[in-house]
Formats: structure tokens, C-alpha cells, sequence
């Protein structure tokens, strides 16, 4: 079997987007043989049966652009690129295409030229990531600029995809997203499955911590992402920070590692005995001495990479109900907050003492029973023999 991904961004091992990719290629490359078409070049190592066939270039928005969108709806800044490479490449001999975003046609298109059979993987309900991305500017003409130029061709785009009835599954991440479509765009609930966030098994040190060593609590995502940013803000001043005040004994710190924290962050971080980690070419070593990893999200879409990255290296999480949407609930390792009393109350329960091997275990059982490469594999392989075999819905 052959397949095509098609991906607005390439497979990595940092980025959650470029996570969520890489575990779609790889799932898919146990059973098949992928090329990939993607808007940057593949840094990160791949199977040996998964070959870069292309590399698509981004056209700046345009009044053109603009009105395509109107007239065809058909705007995104790749599309003249997968246009012109479609005229050099011969894509007609895939069994399937593996689409990764329901905001772009590229690839969409091509396959139902084609007649191909598709799988579309929704990252999150693409209407609601690009409102909350808009919403989040103050400045009018930005945010007049955020409506044409994301919220109005991605939302028109996802409108188009999701109305489609053959020879087309669509795979969410949870059921959250599930249920969104239906409402929004009246998905067929036959057409849908649920694949959600697999990540990798790591080099787990299962050995006792050593107690005189502060417990560290950990962060980890990408600041320039406004709802990472914005629940962080919040939770150093609405939580480490009083909970500093009424526990000053305990031996703690609060680590945050991601990329490009702006001033705001920084200066947060320098007058409340936070440590931030820059931009890190590396997350294992905070993952191997983290007892506690927390996820403060306040808004946001999808499913959160980082509970099932450390879920992976057996360490629990602390989160809000935003950040463990699609994980299931557990008192020992997925444990919920929402307000800072109830961030404050875990927090003086959970640092009396160190990560247990005990608890390490019962966090990687998770991880491996729902959230590891082999369980993502055979869903992908359920997914795919059921479209392979019913093509209308």
C-alpha cells in the first residue's frame, strides 16, 4: 500500500503540530509505504519506508487571495505551490491520502481529482483555534488582519471539508471535537474516529528519587502560544506564588521549558523564583528529574501534547479540564483543577514527597494501554481498512 501525507507542516519531535505528524507517519509506516508533501523541510529522522516527495512554498496573503477565497473557496498560502507541483509530480498512484489539517484544500483537491480515498486528521476544530487566535488581539486593525488572513478562508476551508460525504474519513483527537463538528458543520458520526496523541516510549529511570533533591515541577510548551502563555501568567501569580507563602518549608521549584517567552513571561518568572528554559534542543533531562508536570491551560482546542508526552517519561499531571480533554481521569496520575484553591490544595498533598517508582508505573501504564506508538498503530489500521472498504457514508 502507498499513501500520500499531506501536512502544513512537517513530522518533528518539539513542536506539538509537528508530533502529531510524525506519529500519523509513523503509525501509517508500519503497514504502508508514505511520501510526504509538507511546507518545510523534515529535520527529524523517519522509517526507512517514508520517503520526502516534496516541499511546498507560502504566497503572502493577497487581495487575490482574497478573493479566490470568495469565489472559490479555495485560499491558503500554499495552494499555487501544490497547484505547480502537482503539474511535475504524478500522484496517481496512491491507495490514499493522509490530509493533516481541515484548514487547507491542499491535497484535498488533488484526491478528489483523482477519486482517492482520504483521511483527514483534525489537529482541532479549526473555526474555533483561529476565533481564539483572533479574539486575543486587542489591536482592531491586527485583529481585522487575523480575520481575513486566518479565521475567514480557515473556517470557509474546514466548512467545505467537513460537508464532504465520499471516500473520506475524518480522524479527531477526541471526542470534544467530535461532537463540535456535528454541531457545526453536521459531520456524519459514521465518518468519524477517534486517533488521539501517541507519542513515543523514552529511556525511564524507575529507581527511587532522592529526597534531600528539591521536587520539581514542570512546564512545558511553546510560549508564543497565547494560551500556554496566558495560563502561565496566571498560574504563577494565583498559585506558586501563594503557595510559596503558606509552604515555605518545602523544597520546590517551578521550571518552565518551551520556546520564545516574550518580556512579559520572563520578568513574571524573574520576581517569582521561576526558572525559564529558553527555547531547550533537548526536553529530556527536565522530564527525568520532574516529579510533577502541570498543564494551567485556561482556553484552547484539541488535545494537549504535553500531558501525553509525560504520561510517556511516568510523571502524573496537574491540570486544568481544558488541558485533559481526551485523557482519561485518574486521582493518581491525571488529576484535575480549576481554580487556584484546588491548584494550591494538590500541590500541598503532591510535593510532601517525592515521584514514587509506584506512581511512575501507574502513569506509564496509561500511556502504554492509550497513548503509545503500537495503540496508535492500530488505530490507524482500523481506520484505514474501514474506509478502504465502505467509501460512501
Amino acid at each position: 500500500m502507498k499513501i500520500l501525507e499531506v501536512a502544513l507542516f512537517p513530522p518533528g519531535n518539539i513542536s506539538g503540530g509537528g508530533i502529531v505528524v510524525m506519529q500519523s507517519v509513523q503509525s501509517m509506516a508500519s503497514f504502508a509505504d508514505v511520501d510526504i508533501v509538507s511546507s518545510e523541510p523534515v529535520v527529524d529522522s523517519l522509517p526507512a519506508n517514508v520517503r520526502v516527495l516534496g516541499c511546498l512554498t507560502h504566497a503572502h496573503f493577497s487581495l487575490r487571495r482574497l478573493a479566490v477565497l470568495l469565489l472559490r473557496r479555495r485560499y491558503n498560502g500554499f495552494v499555487a505551490s501544490m497547484d505547480a507541483f502537482e503539474k511535475t509530480t504524478d500522484l496517481s498512484g496512491y491507495d490514499l491520502f493522509h490530509i493533516e489539517s481541515s484548514s487547507s484544500p491542499i491535497g484535498v483537491d488533488t484526491a478528489v481529482r483523482l477519486g482517492k480515498p482520504m483521511i483527514i486528521r483534525l489537529h482541532n476544530i479549526e473555526r474555533d483555534s483561529s476565533y481564539n487566535n483572533m479574539k486575543q488581539d486587542d489591536r482592531p486593525l491586527k485583529k481585522l488582519k487575523r480575520f481575513f488572513t486566518f479565521y475567514l478562508p480557515e473556517s470557509t476551508c474546514e466548512k467545505r471539508i467537513l460537508s464532504m460525504r465520499e471516500n473520506v474519513l475524518f480522524a479527531f483527537l477526541n471526542e470534544r471535537d467530535v461532537q463540535r463538528a456535528m454541531e457545526l458543520y453536521h459531520v456524519n458520526p459514521d465518518q468519524c474516529v477517534i486517533i488521539p496523541v501517541c507519542v513515543p516510549e523514552r529511556e525511564v529511570d524507575l529507581s527511587e528519587k532522592d529526597s534531600a533533591e528539591p521536587f520539581s515541577i514542570l512546564f512545558t510548551g511553546s510560549f508564543w502560544y497565547y494560551p500556554n502563555k496566558e495560563g502561565l501568567l496566571w498560574f504563577i501569580e494565583h498559585v506558586w506564588v501563594p503557595f510559596r507563602k503558606e509552604m515555605p518549608e518545602r523544597n520546590c521549584r517551578l521550571i518552565l521549558a518551551g520556546r520564545n517567552p516574550d518580556e512579559e513571561l520572563r520578568e513574571m518568572c524573574r520576581r517569582n523564583h521561576v526558572e525559564l528554559v529558553d527555547s531547550p534542543a533537548d526536553l529530556s533531562p527536565y522530564f527525568q528529574e520532574a516529579d510533577l508536570c502541570v498543564a494551567p491551560l485556561l482556553h484552547g482546542t484539541g488535545m494537549k501534547v504535553k500531558v501525553a508526552e509525560a504520561l510517556s517519561w511516568g510523571i502524573p499531571v496537574l491540570g486544568t479540564e481544558e488541558a485533559l480533554i481526551g485523557y482519561p481521569a485518574d486521582n493518581d496520575c491525571i488529576m484535575q483543577a480549576d481554580i487556584a484553591e484546588a491548584f494550591i490544595d494538590a500541590l500541598k498533598k503532591l510535593t510532601a514527597s517525592r515521584l514514587s517508582p509506584e506512581k511512575k508505573q501507574r502513569a506509564l501504564e496509561i500511556w502504554r494501554t492509550r497513548f503509545s506508538p503500537e495503540k496508535s498503530t492500530e488505530l490507524y489500521r482500523e481506520a484505514v481498512d474501514r474506509l478502504l472498504n465502505k467509501k460512501t457514508f
